[in-house]
């Protein structure tokens, strides 16, 4: 008895019928026959009622069904760890995470857990400007972030553009409107931070040849928080970025209104090492490109449950200090 003995066994099972399964195995039906009278030799036992409209279980084939089933499914398994230890899909890589892009970060995951079973993805959350330096030291191996990465020793890729949107008291006279133009702003404060988002809102400023009435600094180790209490007390208003695939950024006490403005979207990068030779890193990038094609999120079939006899991709999170942990969650003002 061997392998191709009990896979016979179990797809003419599942497909009750000879016809079916030897098209599934790809072999003629003679073979397919031979093989099933050969088990039924070894075994003893009549494993198959055979007539002419359908295939049945006997009541020993059934006993045993599950149990060819477990070796084939096993001896699978075996063939894939294999091939993923030969290739080298095995390890741990390292994703740099931007704040308000964990969603993001799931729907690669979800696809990469499919391809690359035995291997560790860890995620810790980069501040801004600092995935380039991770990058190039290896501290990350992938990057996900917005705004270009630009330095020589690195490749990037666009996934998707997040829309700039104005954080307003859900007071202020334009509160309710659908969007505002930057010349609707003239007179306000505006909080920034170091930040890709304040960036490129200066830049719109000035592309306009106007500028916020006044500042005020929101440092972003003091959190989200602290920028939200600014804005809803009607010192300032804000900007923050929004997608479908991200963090919103709406809250209580808060009006988020779209900013109509040309330039007014961020694209949210995947960036890695140019020399990167690494196929589990690779792989992740792959998994990224066909996660977000044309800027769009693309179907995928979710990642199997944890299973305590099988192996999945492991998720970890390194903690964040009390100060921090809330605004790593929903930073997606930054």
């Amino acid at each position: 008895m061997d392998l191709h003995h009990l896979r016979t066994f179990v797809v003419v099972a599942q497909e009750r019928s000879f016809t079916k399964a030897a098209a599934r195995l790809h072999i003629s039906q003679p073979p397919l026959s031979r093989h099933i009278r050969q088990l039924e030799d070894i075994l003893g036992v009549q494993l198959l009622a055979r007539n002419r409209q359908r295939v049945d279980l006997t009541t020993e084939g059934k006993v045993l069904l599950a149990k060819a089933k477990a070796v084939v499914d096993g001896t699978d398994d075996i063939l894939k760890v294999a091939t993923e230890l030969r290739i080298g899909a095995v390890g741990t890589v390292k994703m740099g995470l931007a704040s308000g892009l964990w969603d993001v970060a799931l729907a690669i995951r979800s696809r990469y857990a499919a391809r690359c079973t035995h291997v560790t993805l860890d995620v810790a959350d980069i501040g801004f400007g600092n995935s380039a330096d991770a990058l190039v030291t290896q501290t990350i191996d992938v990057g996900l972030t917005r705004g270009e990465t630009r330095s020589r020793a690195l490749m990037w890729h666009r996934l998707f553009d997040e829309h700039i949107v104005v954080l307003l008291p859900a007071t202020h006279a334009l509160a309710n409107r659908t969007s505002v133009t930057l010349s609707a702003l003239v007179g306000e404060t505006v909080t920034i931070s170091r930040s890709v988002v304040s960036d490129r809102v200066l830049e719109l400023y000035s592309r306009e040849a106007t500028a916020p009435a006044a500042t005020i600094d929101c440092p972003t180790d003091l959190g989200i928080d602290a920028m939200r209490m600014v804005i809803a007390s009607g010192r300032a208003i804000g900007f923050a970025v929004e997608s479908p695939w991200t963090d919103s950024a709406r809250v209580g006490g808060i009006a988020t209104v779209r900013l109509d403005a040309p330039g007014a979207s961020i694209p949210v990068h995947l960036s890695w090492r140019k020399d990167e030779q690494s196929p589990s890193v690779l792989t992740l990038v792959d998994c990224a490109r066909r996660t977000f094609v044309d800027g769009m999120l693309q179907p995928s079939r979710p990642a199997a449950p944890v299973n305590r006899t099988g192996p999945d991709v492991l998720v970890r999170v390194p903690p964040t200090s009390p100060r921090t942990g809330l605004a790593a969650q929903k930073l997606a003002v930054c």
